[in-house]
């Protein structure tokens, strides 16, 4: 079921306290499914045209889409299935108000709904049409806006990934030059103990062959972080 206007009222609230840790995989679904609500409304209003001029299926058509528009919505907003709805205050301001996204999307679902209605009863939409189009107009707006806020959320994110990661593998980086050096100075106490320090030996061999495995695993990680992955774009979704 969608989301009752009273919730915008009330006031929309984060499914989670603090911005989780989100990977690209979920960005891109965000991405793709923001993208997907601006499709299937336009299919609304299309389908909506359609039938006003008399094409046979056209009145289900919109209305298939106007569900499937409607479902896609609630998933970003609300969550689950491995979403994790509104997560940062950016997105709970986007959606919220009387001109946030959410009472846009109520007011294009309203204004669809009206529409079909007169089409279901053998009325002409004509009338409604307008308003429809303007509710449609503003929604666009406001998720092409959203839409532009996941990619700048999963840029960041990437980001800030990355930083770490290379905050880490400098970590291993330090760890592996202490090890070289306490590999040196057995090599040395080795040589000094002669036949006796011939385990020191073969242990400091083993240490500066695996920092030296280390040092090889380190630049190649760098050298792939250095190239930035690129992001999941919005592209149309065809309905099942």
């Amino acid at each position: 079921m969608f989301m009752p206007s009273s919730r915008v009222s009330a006031g929309l609230a984060p499914t989670a306290k603090g911005p989780p840790r989100i990977d690209g995989e979920v960005f891109g679904q965000l991405i793709n499914l923001s993208g997907r609500r601006r499709f299937l409304s336009q299919r609304v209003v299309l389908f909506v045209l359609l039938a006003e001029a008399g094409q046979a299926d056209a009145l289900a058509q919109s209305q298939r889409h106007l569900q499937l528009f409607e479902q896609a919505h609630q998933s970003l907003v609300q969550g689950g299935s491995g979403l994790p709805g509104l997560f940062c205050a950016e997105l709970l301001q986007a959606h919220d108000g009387a001109d946030g996204l959410h009472a846009r999307v109520l007011r294009f679902v309203q204004a669809a709904k009206a529409a079909q209605a007169e089409l279901t009863h053998k009325r002409p939409a004509t009338p409604l049409v307008p308003t429809l189009v303007a509710a449609s107009s503003a929604l666009l707006e406001a998720i092409n806006d959203v839409t532009a806020l996941y990619e700048d959320l999963a840029r960041r994110e990437s980001h800030r990934g990355r930083t770490e990661l290379l905050h880490l593998i400098d970590q291993i980086d330090q760890i592996a030059r202490q090890a070289r050096i306490v590999s040196f100075n057995a090599m040395v106490v080795a040589a000094r103990s002669q036949d006796q320090g011939k385990p020191f030996a073969v242990i400091a061999s083993e240490i500066t062959h695996m920092t030296g495995e280390i040092d090889t695993l380190v630049q190649k990680a760098r050298t792939g972080l250095k190239t930035p992955k690129p992001l999941s774009k919005a592209a149309p979704t065809t309905t099942r």
